[in-house]
């Protein structure tokens, strides 16, 4: 082990770990102190640097890092990433490659850290052609390295047995292979990502025995936490395999607690231990589902008012009518063990995905403890939940606890029924027992535990809320279950018996699995079983007529995280519960949203948007302002409510200063409490994402509040980095003005501030207008939009880098058109334009391009998203070979400017659909639409 970060800083002492031991071997010359950098162990040869390296003998190769212990390595320019290259042989560090010399006398990737390394073999299968094979990363000017250009990194490889010791990066990549099964095939399905992964940092990265390697998570440009898995075949050309993400389910945990809700129809997991142990989060899980599993987010507005995370705690499903009164049905939790070993006693209500804590209400209550036995009798006459001992710090509880609840004066209240002490004869107090009513006999079933002797292998009932009584039959002790605590048990209503699996007894953990019925246990014989296990979650799902059981602890202390088992018909099953079909999370329809592309992080960036609905207004939109990145064919939200307020129709660019890291722009838009945008009404603040959060720059620009406006980044002119320029949009122009804004305004990165930009004559004032930036010429290019009083235009303008509008003349062009898409193709060489409406609001489905500053081409793709408008486009170069356009949402009826009350009026449901442009250059290439199948 060599570096890494400590207390005071990066550190370079190398240590050797050797039959449980450590050793500082006492190195006086090694790599400068650092951390992130990349390590491999393996085999080199003697050509590798001297000292002469036998053929075959084992040495580490250490590549990279960051030498300075400060927020992005050194600030905005990554100043102590390094680039130098190190082998350990014999005890003694070698300098292989001098970092200065890197790129002039030798060939070596970019200074970087935090990278994905692994020791790896090619397939030619020899020890001769051991190396390192390295992903990834964050590089100077804080990019997110991992495309197959130099300038962000991609692939590279060091020979340690190469003439000399030798970087080479892997640049043959023409295909992209994805081997995500189809529907008919075995595994996953879905949408197999367009490779190379994404851009990141800080991925699990690790050599495999198919002469491969594989790549999962990581962290994007953004922050964000990503969940791809990637494989690696053939080295001579890096075929990436997209091995599509797993759905959503709950981590690995025990110790958690879960009912099932009748009202919701779903079963409710809360709590346990696990990678977070006890954890607070609430799954809802939905038999027959394409994705069966969903985190819920209750209804609160504090983090008072939720139950603190917990293992081991009790909970139930209340179901009471109350005479005359309407149906208490709510799931009920109580006390537990905190994180922080705290033993809880609070009761709380979790219905209709809110909770409310009824401690203070509830009065005289359970004193605090874990692991209490806890089960709601539904007879339907006397209904009552009955909590049966536990355990606290000191002692084994054996007291009874009534919960019920009064119709007529809407309250809990909570009953002793005993005294916390253990009779002769009487049930003995235990933690760790399992119980649930037993429907069939009108009875609550208790089952084992661990008390003053452990395991207990006794079976109890209670009956009319009075007293319990122990079963003495043959079937209940010579001839019962083995004693056990941590058991799971439920009642099976499809098989109209209680059924009990697993638990810990002298054998830990147990797989057994026993039914009983009239008073009798009785062993099964399934033809299949979960895996053995302890403190696991089980519950009865009404909804998909079966027991449910979940997680647990299994052998050798493994806490187990698989999507489920389901017990009907005396037998167990996992298929049926394992989502074969994966939905990822995806926006919702909507259009109007702003996005744009990050050219340093390599990923489309998506705010906004409006769904339409038939009162007028945007639907959940006009409550919920979320931010969305989409790279590697993958959507993930990163925030809601955030920062700017719900909004449709925003300008949002990405911007370069050469000062600072990149950051989003966005400036006005429709308030989204409306689906028309009333020039009076539009928005008049700036706003900055710089990849993690949303900051207000101001809240009145002085250009005049504007939504739909057109607005592009030229990065070749200005000094700072580029300049921002915005023209046009809805609008509240002084006294005598139209609705519509006719006037441009630039924003210089040197200066920050905004400037006036004189307006060539013909450029008439519209909103609608399709802008973006040639890189080829350098020009931002505007086409259409719609002006105040209707009118249509189809008008072809550049804005030059001497500031001046220009109108273009092209032979042929587009219709007319407003609130078209519009994206830049850097890797063809031409801008492509998509859909809009026109005239009178009517539809226009439309594919041209534009190139050469003068030429509009109509294309005919084989396959073609459906006509609309307000849908947003933005090509990202990371993703493919050649990258491609993204295209998402919009709206399939036509919206228009309202005439006589100035105001853009939608009139139709948004879209939710994801699309990708796979064009080649043109005319000699093929043009095609793919949509993606996300399932959202």
């Amino acid at each position: 082990m060599f570096g890494g970060c400590g207390a005071s800083g990066p550190l370079n002492d190398t240590w050797e770990f050797i039959a449980g031991n450590w050793t500082n071997l006492g190195l006086t010359f090694h790599p400068a102190a650092r951390f992130g950098m990349a390590m491999a162990y393996g085999a080199g040869n003697s050509s590798t640097v001297p000292p002469p390296v036998p053929t075959g003998a084992g040495l580490i190769a250490l590549f990279g890092g960051c030498e300075v212990a400060s927020t992005g390595c050194g600030g905005a320019g990554a100043s102590g990433a390094v680039n130098d290259t190190w082998l350990l042989y014999k005890g003694a560090w070698h300098l292989a490659i001098l970092g200065s010399s890197c790129n002039t006398v030798v060939v070596c990737p970019s200074p970087r850290y935090l990278m994905g390394g692994t020791p790896f073999n090619p397939p030619s299968g020899t020890l001769h052609s051991w190396g390192l094979l390295m992903y990834g990363g964050a590089g100077p000017g804080g990019i997110i390295l991992g495309n197959a250009s130099e300038v962000k990194g991609g692939d590279w490889f060091f020979s340690a047995s190469s003439n000399p010791a030798s970087w080479a990066q892997v640049t043959s990549l023409p295909n992209y292979l994805s081997t995500a099964p189809n529907t008919t095939s075995s595994g996953w399905y879905g949408p197999a990502p367009v490779g190379p992964p994404v851009p990141r940092y800080d991925p699990n990265f690790v050599g495999n025995l198919m002469d491969g390697a594989t790549l999962f998570g990581g962290s994007s440009a953004s922050g964000s936490s990503l969940g791809d898995t990637w494989a690696t075949a053939d080295f001579g050309s890096i075929l990436y395999s997209g091995l599509f993400w797993p759905p959503p389910a709950p981590s690995a945990q025990y110790g958690g607690t879960m009912v099932y809700d009748a009202l919701n129809g779903y079963d409710v997991l809360f709590g346990g231990c696990g990678n977070h142990c006890a954890n607070a989060s609430i799954w809802s899980f939905t038999a027959h589902q394409w994705m069966p599993w969903s985190e819920v987010t209750p209804a609160a507005s504090s983090a008072a008012r939720f139950p603190a995370g917990r293992l081991n705690a009790s909970m139930i499903y209340f179901n009471q009518a109350g005479t005359g009164h309407a149906r208490q049905q709510s799931v009920v939790l109580f006390g537990g063990l905190a994180s922080n070993g705290t033993l809880l006693g609070d009761t709380w209500n979790y219905s209709n995905g809110k909770w409310t804590n009824l401690t203070s209400t509830i009065g005289f209550s359970p004193s605090p403890r874990e692991s209490a036995a806890f089960a709601y009798n539904g007879s339907g006459t006397v209904d009552y939940a009955v909590l049966f001992g536990g355990r606290n710090s000191t002692a084994i509880l054996a007291d009874t606890w009534l919960l019920t609840w009064s119709g007529a004066t809407q309250s809990w209240s909570w009953a002793l029924q005993t005294t916390p002490s253990e009779p002769s004869g009487l049930l003995a107090g235990r933690y760790g027992a399992v119980m649930t009513y037993d429907a069939r006999d009108g009875e609550v079933v208790l089952f084992g535990g661990c008390g003053s002797t452990c395991p207990l292998g006794d079976t109890w009932s209670y009956v009319g809320g009075t007293t319990w009584s122990e079963c003495s039959s043959t079937s209940c002790t010579t001839h019962g279950p083995s004693a056990r605590w941590g058991a799971a048990m439920t009642f099976d209503v499809y098989d109209n018996f209680v059924v009990m699996y697993g638990g810990c007894g002298v054998t830990c953990p147990l797989g057994d699995t026993w039914k009983f019925y009239a008073d009798t246990w009785t062993q099964l014989t399934p033809t299949t079983s979960p895996p053995a296990r302890y403190n696991a979650a089980f519950s009865y799902d009404l909804a998909g007529d079966f027991a449910f059981l979940v997680g647990g602890i299994g052998t050798q202390g493994k806490v187990l995280g698989e999507m489920g088992w389901a017990f009907q018909v005396n037998d167990w099953t996992v298929g049926t519960l394992t989502n074969q079909f994966p939905r990822t999370p995806v926006p919702s329809p909507r259009f109007g949203a702003s996005l744009a592309y990050n050219t340093t992080g390599g990923y489309v960036l998506l705010f906004g948007g409006c769904q339409f609905t038939s009162f007028g207004g945007c639907g959940p939109l006009a409550n919920q302002a979320d931010t969305w990145e989409y790279s590697n064919g993958m959507w993930t939200e990163l925030c809601s409510n955030c920062g700017p307020s719900a909004r449709w129709d925003a300008s949002l660019v990405f911007v370069l200063p050469t000062s600072s890291e990149g950051y989003f722009l966005l400036v006005g838009g429709c308030p989204a409490v409306s689906s028309t945008c009333s020039p009076a009404h539009v928005l008049d603040d700036v706003w900055k994402f710089s990849g993690t959060s949303w900051v207000l720059l101001t809240s009145t620009p002085g250009f005049g509040a504007r939504a739909d406006a057109s607005m592009a980044f030229d990065p070749s002119v200005g000094a700072g980095g580029g300049e921002v320029v915005i023209f046009g949009g809805i609008g509240n122009p002084p006294p005598g003005g139209t609705g519509v804004w006719d006037n441009c305004y630039r924003l210089s990165l040197g200066t920050g501030t905004w400037s006036s930009v004189t307006v060539a004559s013909g450029l008439s004032g519209r909103f609608g207008a399709a802008s973006t930036f040639d890189t080829a010429t350098h020009d931002i290019l505007l086409f259409g939009g719609e002006a105040s009083g209707g009118s249509v235009d189809s008008d072809t303008w550049t804005f030059t880098t001497g500031g001046v509008w220009t109108q273009v003349h092209p032979t042929s062009s587009p219709p007319p058109l407003f609130d078209e898409s519009m994206a830049y193709d850097a890797f063809d060489g031409y801008v492509l334009l998509f859909g809009g409406a026109s005239t009178g609001g009517l539809l226009k489905l439309a594919n041209w391009t534009f190139s050469g500053s003068v030429t509009w081409t109509q294309i005919h793709p084989a396959a073609s998203p459906g006509a609309r408008w307000g849908a947003e486009m933005m090509f990202d170069p990371d993703a493919g070979p050649n990258g491609f356009t993204v295209l998402f949402g919009g709206s399939a009826e036509r919206n228009g400017w309202v005439s006589g009350t100035a105001t853009e009026a939608a009139a139709g449901p948004g879209l939710g659909d994801t699309w990708q442009y796979l064009g080649e250059p043109i005319p000699t290439g093929t043009p095609d639409w793919t949509e993606l199948s996300l399932y959202g």
